[in-house]
């Protein structure tokens, strides 16, 4: 073979255990994997063809189906034998680079350079997992601009200008998930009067890569659009994330809304620093709160059962 990276099914069968008859039946049967061809039909596969194989061999021996797994991304699978973000960050030791990104980031927002900013946080997500990413690095800037915009060292250009690349980067984030048919689905937007939709679109990311479909419906929504998407796309869950203010009384009604609609059977999320000024109100109504993405994980999953 010119190539050595690319191994004949006969190969790989002995390195993952599988045998060349259900490697072919997953091909074909489930399109759980996608080999390349050679000019003559033969099948050859790349070293992440075999990792995938030996992820979907070890989950089925937890006890899943092929058929459950099949249209799962490899992040999911190793999310789903818990080869998760967890042990990605404790496994991740270079966290000095993510504080140079951090500051290349600040410096490309500073100067309204739309582009460097999307080269820093590509370039990020090459070095480092995709939630050390998120976690280190995307909630830190965000953190980091609103900090100076409050102190006037940075104006509402440059959070807009922030906000609207970050908000491409978590889109296409959403958007790398392969969606499993049948996937329960997230609708993701944030109340009436919330207008900062990043926490809302970090959100969606954890929940496509558990196995959701997110539908992001965009900020700032009224509870009876909220409602009748939910409706409309039978939901299983809402995310709301709130932000500010601590004392708005018209939030509290239109979590309250959403929540006693007849024609919505989903669990309402409420996410954000915001609603920690509301948590009893919130609970009392009969929403989620979740302050993390290791919450919001546990009660995706709570809710899908």
């Amino acid at each position: 073979m010119k190539n050595r990276s690319l191994y004949p099914i006969k190969t790989v069968s002995e390195k993952t255990g599988l045998s060349t008859f259900i490697i072919r039946a997953w091909e074909n049967r489930y399109k759980a994997i996608s080999p390349s061809r050679t000019d003559s039909n033969r099948r050859l596969y790349c070293e992440k063809d075999i990792q995938r194989l030996q992820y979907l061999h070890e989950a089925i021996k937890q006890g899943h189906t092929i058929s459950s797994i099949a249209g799962l991304t490899t992040v999911q699978l190793q999310e789903l034998l818990q080869i998760n973000s967890v042990s990605a960050e404790a496994g991740f030791q270079d966290m000095s680079s993510l504080t140079e990104f951090l500051n290349g980031c600040l410096e490309a927002v500073e100067n309204l350079d739309n582009q460097k900013l999307e080269s820093e946080l590509l370039s990020a997500s090459v070095s480092a997992p995709q939630q050390v990413v998120l976690d280190k690095l995307i909630i830190p800037l965000m953190i980091k601009i609103g900090d100076y915009w409050k102190s006037g060292r940075f104006r509402v250009t440059h959070e807009h200008l922030a906000t609207q690349v970050v908000k491409n980067y978590l889109m296409n984030v959403v958007n790398s998930y392969r969606q499993i048919e049948n996937a329960p689905v997230l609708v993701v937007s944030t109340p009436n009067g919330q207008k900062h939709e990043i926490g809302a679109l970090l959100g969606a990311v954890v929940g496509a890569s558990e196995g959701w479909k997110p539908v992001y419906l965009g900020p700032d929504l009224p509870a009876e659009e909220i409602a009748f998407a939910a409706q409309k796309l039978n939901a299983k869950a809402i995310m709301l994330n709130v932000v500010y203010p601590e004392d708005d009384p018209r939030l509290i009604e239109e979590v309250r809304k959403i929540i006693k609609c007849d024609s919505v059977n989903a669990g309402v999320i409420l996410t954000g620093k915001g609603i920690n000024f509301y948590s009893d109100k919130f609970t009392e109504a009969g929403a989620f709160l979740v302050n993390t993405p290791a919450e919001l994980r546990t009660t995706l999953e709570n809710i899908r059962k």
